[in-house]
């Protein structure tokens, strides 16, 4: 596991303008540090760094990168520069306190979370119930919704509001009963043939 106390640092690339602006194309297949220093002087970084990679395409944009494991680099989903970010699975998978390690930053508006992240332990879990690897919940945190959503193993969807009444007994609850296949109700309606017209 990763270190949750240090506050990650930004940094920018080159910017959009001149012989040495990255395109939006080359940015895109960013996977590795190795990939980003191609393009851009190297400095100094650790695990949940961002890296902001402005460039001119129809306008100015912006492709946002957190740096995980292994000198492997995740893209953001954002909405702009400094909003709506979406910490994914692939950078928070290695930390047990997601919510301490991004707490300075605002513009986070998602953020996945292992099953067994220091909120799951404390908000959700119960002495006799917890959460388990083995089921395999995709989890994520609405930082501004003060929502939780959760992709189930079946492929069900569902958010729920945070609330002290939230545990994982009712999660596993609701989950149990989305499984049960809904009732089905057959009407026959026997119609005699001098009224069809009425209804055909």
């Amino acid at each position: 596991m990763e270190d949750c106390s240090k506050s990650p640092i930004v940094v920018y690339t080159s910017a959009p303008y001149g012989p040495e602006k990255i395109r939006k194309g080359e940015s895109d297949l960013f996977k590795t540090m190795d990939d980003v220093f191609y393009y851009t002087p190297e400095f100094r970084y650790n695990f949940g760094d961002f890296i902001i990679c402005p460039y001119s395409c129809n306008g100015i944009g912006y492709n946002i990168f957190c740096i995980s494991k292994n000198d492997k680099v995740v893209k953001i989903p954002n909405k702009n520069e400094y909003s709506g970010w979406t910490i994914p699975y692939g950078v928070t998978k290695y930390l047990r306190n997601a919510c301490l390690k991004f707490k300075d930053f605002s513009w986070i508006e998602y953020l996945y979370i292992r099953y067994d992240d220091k909120f799951v332990r404390k908000n959700l879990n119960r002495k006799k119930c917890k959460i388990l690897k083995k089921w395999n919940w995709k989890i994520m945190l609405s930082l501004s919704e003060n929502k939780l959503t959760i992709q189930f193993d079946n492929k069900t969807t569902k958010t729920f509001n945070i609330n002290k009444k939230l545990n994982t007994p009712k999660l596993l609850e609701w989950y149990e009963s989305s499984k049960l296949e809904q009732s089905k109700i057959y009407l026959e309606i026997v119609v005699p043939l001098e009224k069809k017209k009425r209804f055909f």
